[in-house]
């Protein structure tokens, strides 16, 4: 999991005049994570601990 935040960290995604974009990122031991970039800024969402699945919305 730690390559891939990696990965996106090293990168400034810009949505602006279009749809803000989520990417989910899950490995084989079962790591969660989603990744949205809010006003340019890389924002990592991941499931409260001992909680095995995650639920985001496209609003706040």
């Amino acid at each position: 999991m730690r390559n891939a935040l990696d990965l996106f960290d090293d990168h400034n995604v810009d949505c602006t005049g279009g749809p803000g974009l989520h990417y989910l990122l899950a490995d084989r031991t079962g790591g969660l994570a989603v990744i949205e970039y809010d006003a340019g800024t890389m924002q990592v969402h991941r499931p409260p601990q001992g909680q095995p699945w995650m639920c985001l919305e496209n609003f706040n």
